[in-house]
This record gives structure tokens, sequence and C-alpha cells, in this order.
């Protein structure tokens, strides 16, 4: 009898080890999608929101204390309503366009700031007084090794939505912290820092606005022109004003105020949440101090847009947004914005 029962079980272990197992191809990740369903793309501004509502808003930027403002931390807005400042991702591998799901990359954000560092996320060093391990600021973009595993995040699904995560894997032989990113609350500051309950995200696209959509205008009334500007290019031997050109805007009016009707970016209104365009600038001179004072012109759907993203200091990160229209009260002011002003010129 026992002849007869091992035969059919040799029979069944040989179909069992002659049949090939289903091999997994190097399929890559899958693409992580906006709240539009579409894939995020590298180098695109998108609005890291969080998906419960109420309990803050996007992320933006905040100082450690009164003693260290610099660098700045990542930190999520107050109000729900607010969505922070954009960031854009860049892949560990810069070729590809798509932002994928557990794949390295960088963080940054797209924002002037007063400190020297950089806006791209880095890990840093654990802070004793909060016991946290703190996302902040000044990373390097690029450059994947050992070196600079601090700046390495990843994106992974995360019951239907999105986490983000790090757990860098841009060097084989180092070993390193493998957590999820969440919210460390402090002083009612909310702090992006490494935790055991993952900050639940959406990511939320920076869509332009078409041509008739923009606002044509800047003044309350159409049948007034405003105060009259010059333009002052980078290279004062050059006669032509010329399209992506740094340059200095200035009124030609007279003032009560002492300072002068060069235009330059504001410091950030916290009240108003906005980059305003404020005066008090300086003209030439150009260089690292002088930043906020260079504006260009581009071309925009057959007419032009104002746009802050100066090129006049090579070694420094800047923002480089449009300008566009912010309405307060009534009053219609120059910030940077999404929805560029589109603008014509009338010689005086």
């Amino acid at each position: 009898m026992r002849s007869t029962l091992v035969l059919p079980s040799l029979i069944l272990l040989l179909a069992f080890t002659a049949t090939p197992l289903p091999v997994k191809g190097n399929a890559q990740p899958d693409p992580v999608l906006d709240i539009s369903g579409k894939q995020l793309r590298a180098g695109s501004k998108y609005y890291i929101l969080p998906v419960t509502k109420g309990r803050g808003g996007g992320l933006t930027l905040a100082g450690r204390s009164n003693n260290k403002t610099c660098p700045l931390d990542v930190v999520q807005e107050q109000h729900s309503f607010k969505n922070g400042f954009p960031v854009t991702f860049s892949p560990v591998n810069p070729k590809k366009g798509v932002v994928r799901e557990s794949t390295d990359l960088n963080i940054k954000f797209d924002a002037a700031t007063s400190c020297a560092q950089s806006t791209v996320w880095k890990l840093d060093n654990f802070d004793a007084a909060f016991g946290q391990w703190l996302v902040t600021t000044g990373g390097v973009e690029g450059n994947p090794g050992p070196r600079t595993m601090r700046n390495w995040f990843k994106i992974e699904k995360f019951f239907g939505d999105y986490k983000l995560v790090f757990c860098p894997s841009v060097c084989n032989f180092c070993r390193g912290l493998c957590r999820d990113v969440g919210i460390f609350i402090n002083g009612g500051v909310r702090r992006l820092a490494l935790s055991d309950v993952p900050f639940k995200v959406v990511f939320k696209k920076i869509e332009l606005l078409r041509a008739p959509q923009m606002l044509p205008i800047k003044n309350k009334h159409s049948f007034r022109n405003g105060l009259p500007v010059t333009f002052a290019p980078v290279n004062p031997k050059k006669g032509v004003v010329r399209e992506s050109t740094d340059l200095n805007i200035k009124f030609d009016a007279a003032t009560s105020c002492a300072q002068s009707t060069v235009w330059k970016l504001d410091n950030f209104d916290t009240a108003f949440g906005q980059w305003l365009v404020t005066t008090g600038g300086v003209e030439g001179n150009p260089g690292p101090r002088t930043m906020r004072n260079w504006f260009k012109i581009e071309k925009f759907y057959g007419d032009y847009k104002l746009v802050f993203c100066p090129s006049v200091c090579n070694f420094c990160r800047g923002l480089c947004r449009d300008v566009g229209i912010f309405i307060n009260g009534g009053v219609r002011r120059l910030a940077l914005s999404d929805v560029p002003l589109k603008v014509v010129f009338k010689k005086v």
C-alpha cells in the first residue's frame, strides 16, 4: 500500500515544480496623482494640502524660535483656507518627468525668504529641546549620495490619498532613519516632523487661467491710465527694453514719501498673506542686495505680463513668480500671483 501512495505524491510534486511561477517584471512605481487625477510632473508647482479639514491649511515657512530664525522650518498654516507656499518636486532621476510613488525626490518651496539658505527641504539634526526630528530647509537639490541623504523624501499611497515619508535610498551602504512625516504641535505652531502618525495629504496643481480670464486693467476705472513709468534695463548701455531681461521699473511721479518710486518686492505680508509689490527700491547696482528691485517683461498670449524672477545674482536662489492682482477692500494691489496681469504699454 505504501508504494501505491508514494507514486501519486511524487507525480503531484513534479507537476508543481514543473509549472513556472509568475515573475513580476521591473514595472515602475505608480505615478502620484493630484486632486484632478493628473500625474505630478517634476518642476510643476503644487500645493501640499491636508486631507483632514479644520486642522490647518497648506505648508509654509517659520523660524524655530526668536533666537533661531534661519534656516526656516516647514510648518503648516494655522487656517485651513490658506494654501501656503507652492512646492516643486525633483525626482532622483532628473530625466524622469513624472513623480512616482516610493521614489526619492527633493521638495522645494517656490518662495523667496530673508534667509541665505535654500528652500529645499531636509531633515534637521535631532532637536533635543523639542525631542523631535524636524523638517527644515537649507537642503541641496540633486547630487544623490551619502552626503545628501537628509534632503530626500518620498510620497507613498496612504488609505486612498498620500503621505510624505523620510526613507532615503540614495545610498546603498548607508543606514538611516525610515519614518513617516507627521505634524508636531508646539506653542500653537504645527511643524512637520518624523512621526508614527502620518500627515495625510493631497496635491493641488497651480494652473494658469486662460487669457480671456485675465485681469486686463490695474485701476478701478478703465479710463484712468495711472502714473507713467520708466524702465531701466540691467545693462544701462542697452537702450532697448527686451523680453525676459532684468529691469528696474520706476514711477515718474513725486510723492510725499522719502522713499524712491522704484518698484521692489516687499517682505511677505502676513496680514494679507501676499508678496506685494511696493516702492522704495534702488535703481541699478545689480547683485544679491538688490534682487527684490528687478522685474521682467515676458510675452503672454500675444501681449505681455510682468514677472518677478531676478537673475542678477548667479549664486542666489530666489522666488520666481508672475505679477498679478490681489484685491482687498476694493483696492487692486500688485502682488505675486498664479494669475498674471496681462498688460500692454502706451508711450507718453
